[in-house]
């Protein structure tokens, strides 16, 4: 009996201490949803299933929120050769076997891909995009970005936008009325799609696009395209871009010289060029920005190809009434550069905030630049904001600044009205 008596006590002791320790039973259902499994990637809010059935059934409410597949495999793999077809066939594996366990759900509001696949695997990836079609998916993407070099010469994946809205006899019906954003990388998309999706996806609010070398006359134009911001990124076939938007509130475009036509954009207030079309821009463009007077901020990426020829761009240009905020990167190697954004900065009576970055080219650090200057490459060169229009230096930069021809520099860019902070 005393033995007895004393096993049963361990026991006592045991399940007291289990329920004292086991503090996640005690959480409610909206705690344990918003704050522990939606924060998860797919894998890991998989493995919580396995606590309880109380946690399976949640974790299937919580996925039908966001679904985010993902890989480490680029950063841990990425300076190796590893055996990607095996990768990218387990990844494939996965997704299809974790969406087989979805078909009940009701509603997605994000699908997100993010790994390194090609055309290949077109038949799987389509299915997922009917699946989040079907599930009412809000925001979209595909990001089939190379982990390694040697694989960027692969054949993308297509989306056929149209064969994939269309309504199709005997087929479930797309609901595209809730997509509200779509981001393609790698992924090569016809300009008819494009056109396609915004005539039926009414909602659509932003889309972005990159590296589509299947993008080449793109035609943009609608009053009833609620479209907001706009990216069209690397494509390198791009030869016809027109945009005729109202609601349009930001548009950025980085890639080869294509023809650009802005017709109608009253409500254009943030625009980034960069590639070899920024000296289009600036060159060609110059006499007719009168379409941008409404913008308040501008940024510039100029690569050593467009900033070498800057003694061809025109030395007026008309006024940017409303710009605030001007941004600008530069690929140098001599300080004469830093000359031609005055040029900017002189047309914007209301600029607040000018940025500019300094960029090394072709991975090379321009030491004889630095040794001119004798100045701290990361203190002077490096994000170096200039904002205000007080003509002073701040005590740091006095400090810094020791070469007079440096000086000179520093004193060309005061006198237009900047303060160095």
């Amino acid at each position: 009996m005393e033995i007895t008596s004393r096993y049963n006590l361990r026991q006592n002791i045991k399940q007291r201490r289990c329920i004292k320790r086991d503090v996640f039973s005690r959480l409610p259902d909206d705690v344990i949803i918003c704050h522990i499994l939606s924060r998860l990637m797919p894998r890991e809010a998989g493995k919580c299933c396995l606590i309880s059935r109380r946690w399976l059934s949640l974790w299937k409410q919580s996925v039908s929120c966001r679904l985010i597949f993902n890989s480490i495999f680029g950063e841990v793999y990425r300076s190796r050769v590893p055996n990607i077809t095996k990768e990218r066939q387990d990844f494939v594996s996965w997704i299809n076997h974790f969406l087989d366990l979805l078909q009940h759900n009701e509603t997605i509001n994000e699908f997100i891909v993010r790994f390194d696949l090609e055309s290949s695997y077109s038949c799987g990836i389509n299915k997922w995009v009917n699946f989040a079609f079907r599930k009412g998916v809000e925001r979209l993407e595909l990001d089939f970005s190379p982990y390694l070099r040697r694989y960027r010469g692969r054949d993308y994946y297509t989306f056929h936008g149209i064969e994939m809205l269309s309504p199709s006899p005997g087929l479930e019906s797309m609901n595209s009325e809730n997509l509200r954003d779509i981001c393609f990388k790698y992924v090569n998309v016809a300009a008819a799609d494009i056109e396609y999706m915004l005539s039926k996806c009414h909602s659509l609010e932003r889309l972005s696009v990159k590296r589509s070398t299947t993008l080449v006359n793109l035609n943009v134009c609608g009053e009833s395209i609620g479209l907001k911001h706009l990216e069209i990124l690397d494509c390198v076939n791009a030869n016809k871009i027109k945009i005729s938007l109202s609601r349009l509130v930001s548009f950025n475009y980085n890639g080869c010289r294509a023809d650009l036509y802005m017709e109608y954009v009253p409500s254009l207030t943030q625009l980034w060029i960069g590639g070899d079309y920024c000296r289009d821009f600036l060159k060609k463009k110059a006499a007719n920005l009168y379409c941008f007077s409404q913008l308040k901020q501008l940024k510039l990426d100029m690569s050593y190809k467009v900033i070498k020829k800057c003694v061809d761009y025109p030395l007026d240009f008309p006024k940017f009434q409303s710009l605030e905020q001007l941004e600008v990167k530069m690929e140098m190697y001599n300080g004469l550069y830093l000359l031609w954004p005055t040029i900017l900065i002189n047309a914007a009576p209301a600029l607040r905030t000018f940025a500019i970055e300094l960029k090394q080219h072709d991975g090379k650090l321009w030491e004889a630049f630095f040794r001119h200057m004798e100045v701290d490459a990361a203190t002077l060169l490096v994000d170096t904001m200039i904002v205000g229009r007080t003509p002073r230096l701040t005590p740091k930069v006095k400090r810094q600044v020791n070469n007079m021809d440096a000086l000179r520099w520093w004193k060309y860019v005061i006198l237009l009205g900047m303060r160095v902070i």
